[in-house]
């Protein structure tokens, strides 16, 4: 293999296949460590999330409003509602 391309060959990030608990409320917000409040997601996914929005302290309709504004094709948008929980100690 050419030295060409064996530069031009991605590297896997050491994080790549690593995954972290993320919590969907956050704890400091009173979020517990309840299964539906848990997503099972990699360093690098969690690691984006947490610099786009601020470490989960942005407001929800902020979220959309700047994944809308900025991020997704304009003629889409997305659109939020609060759902009735049975639980509220997620």
């Amino acid at each position: 293999m050419s030295r060409r391309r064996l530069r031009s060959r991605r590297r896997k990030s050491p994080n790549e296949d690593r995954t972290n608990r993320h919590h969907r409320k956050t704890r400091h917000k009173n979020g517990s460590n309840h299964p539906d409040n848990i997503s099972i997601v990699t360093v690098k996914h969690h690691n984006a999330f947490n610099i786009l929005f601020d470490g989960g302290n942005m407001p929800v309709p902020d979220m959309v409003k700047l994944l809308t504004e900025v991020w997704i094709n304009p003629q889409w948008e997305i659109i939020a509602r609060r759902r009735e929980l049975c639980q509220s100690s997620i």
